[in-house]
């Protein structure tokens, strides 16, 4: 593996970051006191395990980002990763990680994906946008 790969890998693992950094904030209403998911809605409790499993610390999460929606037609990351994203001891090529944005792209009218040029080795790069 050289050192250019284990940078775009980590980049890509970035995007993840990147991505609820810039959704979470939209979440939170200004009249809302406490943070948490709706109740009504249905959780994948396999996924939500490994989250809770791999977390270390509560303060690495929040009640927005501890657990993953269920859904029929969003594919989890496990899909294309393997595992959780985040997961200990695996790092995602890029490419898998663009992949899976791809997918979600696709499964929802929510996600878009951008072309915003290409690395100094000709590697694509995006930026995804979530909509609430």
């Amino acid at each position: 593996m050289n050192c250019s790969h284990v940078r775009c890998s980590l980049l890509a693992r970035n995007y993840f970051l990147l991505i609820f950094l810039a959704v979470v904030p939209a979440w939170v209403r200004a009249d809302e006191t406490a943070l948490a998911r709706d109740p009504k809605q249905p959780v994948n409790e396999a996924y939500t395990a490994k989250i809770k499993k791999y977390t270390t610390a509560p303060v690495f999460t929040s009640p927005l980002v501890d657990y993953l929606p269920a859904s029929k037609n969003v594919p989890t990351p496990e899909v294309v990763l393997g595992d959780v994203s985040g997961a200990p001891g695996i790092l995602p090529y890029s490419a898998d990680v663009y992949k899976y944005m791809r997918l979600l792209e696709k499964a929802t009218p929510r996600v878009k994906v951008f072309s915003i040029g290409t690395t100094e080795e000709g590697r694509e790069m995006i930026a995804v946008a979530v909509f609430l």
